[in-house]
């Protein structure tokens, strides 16, 4: 079965300010996901949500993604060094575009 991948707008202007070098490694990963994206670790606070594990710039960060029948939604990433706090801030952020 193959996946669609939706973005939401919250994350589009995420990826904007990544570093070239490391939206093209990501942008790979997530090309990966069509195909398996059970592949990646899901939150343990959240288990409909799973986890890319990337660095940019010497700074660790996640991609958070969802399942939504044959689509899989990029939700936002968070950076890792704030262990998740703002995890439920993103989600609130996000929730209207997820309604769609």
């Amino acid at each position: 079965m193959k996946f669609t991948i939706k973005p939401t707008l919250f994350i589009k202007k995420q990826l904007q300010e990544l570093h070239e070098k490391t939206r093209k490694s990501l942008v790979s990963k997530i090309e990966f996901l069509k195909e398996n994206p059970f592949n990646n670790k899901s939150l343990i606070c959240y288990k409909s949500l799973f986890r890319i594990r990337f660095i940019d710039i010497n700074s660790e960060k996640r991609l958070i993604y969802s399942l939504r029948r044959d689509e899989v939604r990029l939700l936002f990433i968070l950076d890792r060094k704030k262990n998740y706090k703002d995890l439920d801030t993103y989600l609130n952020k996000i929730r209207e575009d997820l309604n769609k």
